[in-house]
């Protein structure tokens, strides 16, 4: 996850008056390791042993749980958790629809809009997905 890092370049940009306010983070986790959104929950946090293609999120044990999580109820943000099958399906409407070749990871970023969506309902917002390109797999 990057959102530390993204999160500090918003509090900069706002500093700078670039933006009025900071935006609402989301972070995105595999269902199948999910600690993040387990301990976002407040459900108990285990050992994960999960497998998934998003391996550059697949952290089992995050070094900066407690700051992310903090920034996270900052931004009046969430996690949210998907599968493989859902970043799948994410990675192939980006190409057909967008045109954009991602690595599977980060098309991990749409699959999670999409879940928040399906929870929140659409209501009348912006969003900004990170999305890279990279090894495809």
């Amino acid at each position: 996850m990057h959102l530390g890092g993204d999160r500090q370049g918003f509090f900069e940009l706002r500093t700078l008056g670039v933006l009025e306010r900071l935006p609402r983070l989301i972070g995105v986790q595999s269902e199948a390791i999910q600690p993040l959104v387990r301990r976002w929950r407040g459900e108990p946090v285990r050992v994960e042993r999960g497998q998934t293609r998003a391996a550059s999120i697949a952290v089992r044990r995050p070094r900066n749980a407690l700051r992310l999580l903090a920034q996270l109820e900052q931004s009046k943000g969430s996690m949210v958790a998907v599968s493989d099958a859902e970043t799948e399906v994410a990675q192939e409407r980006l190409s057909r629809e967008a045109g954009v070749v991602t690595e599977f990871t980060s098309a991990t970023a749409l699959a999670g809009l999409e879940r928040l969506l399906e929870q929140e309902g659409r209501g009348n917002l912006t969003a900004v997905l990170v999305i890279t390109g990279g090894r495809l797999d």
